[in-house]
This record gives structure tokens, sequence and C-alpha cells, in this order.
């Protein structure tokens, strides 16, 4: 707090001897010289001064007693001290004319009135005794220190308050002899000790910081102080039960004098443990993310608005690869400057603008997206990305290569087609072999009743013999569409391909060949006639489209024995006898190619 040193009174400087209309004289000798520099003195003094006599009225006023009083020098003179109204109430309040009356001696004393709008006035009293019944009247205003010491007792208060509430260690020490002045309660839920204990025995100060620390702390703390400028000191504390407290952070501002002394200091000691440990866990989330990200398998892109328009916040590895690009994008690269393909598929089935526009929405799609070189197919599914208050601030798109269960689902749509085509071909060819009975048994009896040398007789034939022939491919059409219940019996490769000729003869153009080669000697096997019958026609159909005109089809089945690796040897031997099936497409006129299958 500002010392104020005791201001003396006036009256201690005056002269004896005043000799501007009013004289005074001393008792003990004849007037002396005239002196004029108390006239000069009163009349230039900016505090008010007045002179009253033995009536109480006003002799003399200088200028700044009748600025006080809200009047004029010439009003003052000669005025009743107490009808002027101010004048009057202070009087009144320090009981000078009482006092004056009972004791001669100099009268000192601070009274508060109030003026006449009722403000309140501090003003300090000085009523010195004068020859022949004279009272010299010395005013001091001292509302602007009453005021500044209401702020002063104010700002302590809310210092004290602020000191209460905060939730840090607030402290203040006096400089240069590093006292400890104050500290808030907080010391007791941090360090386990009372703010009075430090009062009783100002060295736990010390004791505060862990002694690994303290001589590091000590020095960092004198070369703050002289740098006059705020800084921090981070130490590991110590509590009153003996346990560490790490991870504190002591935040010091020294403070200087109107001077420019640094007489005092004032610090916060703060608790980062929770921060410390809040930071670790969220380096550790974001690395589970980030690896969480790198171990999916499907491609994640989240884009964020950026000062220059969409930008990208996360890309992962694996969309890096879907796309072929040669790396993951970092984060904070504006999305106008990505590769085609990725803007491509975070736009959509949309424009750019489009997409800007849907960036910040609600709107969720889920779309198919297909690609070339390689063929791929992607399922693209994107939807908004929130915060923790629920808040859109940015879109999150995620894919997943579906190329392979997408070609497995045509497959699947293919089978069922020809599943169809089949039931529907084999209907047709029951319907077809009624026709065929019916031709083949009136070409029958026609033949019966037309005799050898008829000329009619060899057309007869001809139309039995196609009817034959049609019949013939009927029965195989049927056998190849029934749908049975599939048995694993005996069966014979050979005859299963010499059954499916026909099917194939039809399928083919006519002027494709087809040469068999079949081994005699071939083994049974054990499985389904059909099915296999379905595999051989399957084999020839996707080496149709590399036969043209003048082509030859080339089926030939073999034997021939396999080692068994070493995992799979018994006691049935060390050989396996296999089954092969072979079947190659040959073009005239140009090198032959194969796609054996077996």
């Amino acid at each position: 707090m500002t010392q104020h040193r005791a201001r003396q009174p006036i009256a201690l400087s005056i002269p004896l001897v005043w000799n501007a209309g009013v004289r005074l004289w001393s008792p003990r000798a004849a007037p002396p010289p005239a002196d004029d520099s108390f006239a000069t003195f009163f009349e230039t003094s900016e505090d008010p001064m007045a002179i009253l006599d033995s009536t109480l009225r006003v002799a003399v006023a200088n200028a700044a007693a009748a600025r006080f009083l809200h009047t004029s020098v010439a009003r003052l003179k000669g005025a009743a001290a107490l009808e002027v109204d101010l004048l009057a109430r202070l009087l009144t309040a320090a009981s000078i004319p009482q006092r004056l009356k009972n004791d001669p001696s100099p009268v000192v004393d601070e009274v508060a009135v109030t003026d006449a709008e009722g403000q309140p006035i501090q003003c300090r009293i000085e009523a010195i005794a004068l020859p022949r019944d004279r009272t010299l009247l010395h005013l001091r205003d001292t509302t602007a220190t009453l005021r500044a010491r209401g702020a002063l007792r104010a700002a302590e208060a809310l210092h004290r308050a602020v000191f209460a509430a905060l939730p840090e260690v607030c402290w203040t020490m006096a400089l240069p002899e590093e006292r400890l002045l104050d500290i808030s309660a907080s010391v007791e839920r941090l360090f386990g000790r009372q703010p009075a204990d430090f009062r009783q025995h100002p060295e736990l100060w010390e004791e505060l910081v862990h002694p690994a620390d303290r001589e590091r702390v000590r020095d960092e703390f004198r070369r703050g102080i002289a740098g006059q400028r705020p800084f921090e000191i981070h130490f590991t504390g110590l509590h009153r039960d003996h346990h560490d407290l790490p991870h504190l952070v002591n935040r010091i501002v020294p403070i200087a004098d109107d001077k420019g002394w640094v007489d005092r200091c004032e610090g916060f000691i703060e608790d980062l443990g929770v921060q410390h440990s809040l930071e670790v866990a969220l380096r550790l989330t974001q690395a589970n993310l980030r690896h969480t990200l790198e171990a999916v398998s499907s491609g994640v892109l989240v884009v964020r608005p950026g000062e220059s328009g969409p930008e990208i916040a996360v890309c992962n590895r694996r969309l890096t690869e879907m796309l072929r690009l040669d790396a993951p994008l970092k984060p904070g690269t504006a999305l106008s400057l990505a590769p085609a393909e990725l803007r491509g598929l975070v736009h959509g089935s949309g424009s750019e603008s489009e997409f800007d526009r849907r960036l910040l929405s609600d709107e969720v799609k889920d779309e198919v997206a297909e690609l070339t070189d390689p063929v791929r197919v992607l399922r693209r599914y994107a939807g908004p990305l929130r915060d923790e208050l629920g808040q859109v601030v940015g879109r999150i798109v995620t894919v997943e290569d579906i190329t392979t269960s997408w070609t497995m689902q045509r497959q699947l749509a293919h089978a069922q087609k020809m599943e169809s085509m089949g039931r529907l071909a084999g209907g047709v060819a029951h319907d077809f072999n009624n026709l065929l009975g019916t031709i083949l048994g009136f070409s029958s009896l026609l033949l019966e009743q037309t005799p050898g040398d008829d000329p009619r007789r060899a057309g007869l034939e001809q139309v039995a013999h196609a009817a034959e022939r049609a019949s013939g491919l009927t029965a195989a059409l049927l056998a190849f569409s029934r749908s049975a219940r599939f048995e694993r019996v005996p069966v014979s490769l050979n005859r299963v391909i010499e059954d499916s000729y026909q099917i194939l003869r039809s399928t083919l153009d006519p002027s494709v060949a087809i040469v068999m080669k079949l081994e005699p000697s071939l083994p049974l096997l054990r499985g389904d006639a059909l099915l296999l019958q379905q595999v051989v026609v399957n084999l020839v159909q996707e080496v149709r489209d590399r036969l043209t005109a003048g082509g030859t089809l080339h089926l030939s089945t073999r034997a021939f024995d396999r080692e068994l690796p070493a995992e799979e040897k018994g006691d049935e031997g060390h050989v396996r006898r296999m089954i092969s099936v072979e079947i190659r497409a040959a073009i005239e006129r140009a090198p032959a190619t194969s796609a054996p299958r077996a």
C-alpha cells in the first residue's frame, strides 16, 4: 500500500507580518517591515485559504477558496462564515469555533460532508489562531484521495476474491527479499497445506518444490525476475504426504512500482497432470484411429471446408491402392489439386458444384462406380461428418472394392438365365419330340405301304431319317436340361463326351469341324453324368468365340499318373491315377492357339 507522508500545517511557514490590507503584529515587538512573500503565496496557492475575524466573518479569501466554496472572492469578503453553505458545513463538522475558543493551539482535522447536490466531499481543515482574534483557515480537498482509497480497497477485495475463486494456487511475493506475502486457499487442494502454515513458517514455500528441482527452480525464478517479463517454470511438486506432483507449472508476473523498480511478483501454480493425461489419451486415440484406418479393407476419405474450398482431411492407404495412386494425400491438400480419379470418386454422380453444395448437408448417397484400366467396380458411400455437438463439419466417403462379388453376381445371373433357357429348351424339346413321334410314325407307315421301286420311297426315307436325327437331338436336349437329383456313380467320361456331341454340334458354326480323340482305356470315374456333360458344354462355350468359319474343335481324353505330395502320401501308395479332358480350338491358315482345360 502506498505510504503518505504526513503534511505539516501550513502555518509553520507563515510570516508573522502580512502587509496587504490585513496587518499581523507580534505581541512583543513593533510592526516589522512589510513582507509580500506571504501575500503572493496566499493569492497564488492552489489550496483554498481564508482568514476569519473574531466574529467569524471572512476578512480575506484567495481565489482557490472561492472556487472550492462555489462563490466569488468579492462575495466571500465580509460574509459570515456560517452563512456560506459549504464552509458552514465544514466548520460545524469539525467544531472549529468551539475548539479554537477552548484551546488556541492549531487544529487539524479531516471531515466528510455533502455539497449542495448531495455529493460526498472529504476535506482536511487546518485552523490556526492569529493575533487580534483572527483565524487562518487552510482547506484541502481530499475527495480524490478518499475515492482512491475506496478504489484501492475495492481492488484489494477483488484481488482476494479472484485469489479465492481461481482453481490455481495464487501467490504474492515481496522482492527482492523473496518474502511470501499471500497465498490462496487452493494450496490445500493441491499441496495439502493451509495458507496459515506459510504465515507461521515462510520456509514451507520452498518445500512445495521437489528436492530434485529446487536449485533449478530457484535459478530460473531469479533469472525470470531479472528479465522483468512474465515467465513460466515447469517443475515437479511435493505434497504434504510426500508424494510427487508431476506436471506443475508456475506462471509468474513481475510487478514494478511507479519508479520502475520490481518490488513484488505474483504467480499462479497450475496442475497440468489432467491436461497431460488428456493429451496422452488424445495421442493414443489418434494413433488407434490411424492404425484402424490403415487396417480396414475399405478406402476412407474425409473432406472438410477449407480456406480455398474443400480440402482433404483423411485419406487412408487402402483408398490409395484402389485408385492406383503413388502415395496417400496429405491432410490439408485442396480437393481441386487431387488426382482426377479421386475427384471423380468424391463427386460421385454429381458435378463439382453440387458436391460443394452437399459438403455440409445431411444427404446420404450409396452408389456403385465402375472404373477402367483395369476394370474395377467400387461401392461408394458418402454421408455427413459430425462433431461432438452434432453439427455437420464435413463429408466422409467410404469406398469398397466389390469387383469379385459383382462378377459373381453377374455369373450367377447368367447361370440363372441359362438355367431358365435350359428349362425352356427342355419344354420346347419335349413338345417337339411329340411332333417328331407323329412324323416318324406316319413316315414308317408310308414306307411299309410303299414298294421298293416306287420313286416316292427315297423322299419318305429322307423324311424318316431327318426325323430320327431330330429325335436324337431333342433327346439330348431333354437329357441336358432335366432337373434330377445328382448321384455319384461310376461314369465313363468318353461316353459323356459322345452323348454331348449333338448339343455341341448345334451350338457351333456348321463350318467348324469337331475332332474327338478319346482314349479307349480311360478308367471310369465317380460322378454325375449330367454335371460332367454341363462342364464339357461350358468349356466348349468358352472357346467357341475363338473359332471362325473353317476352324476345328479338338476334344481329347487321357489317363496319367501323378506323384502325390509328401503330406498326402499314405498306405495306398505314392501315385494317383488322374483323368484329363483337353479342349483345343484350331484356326485354319493361322498358328493354332490352344486352351487346355482339365
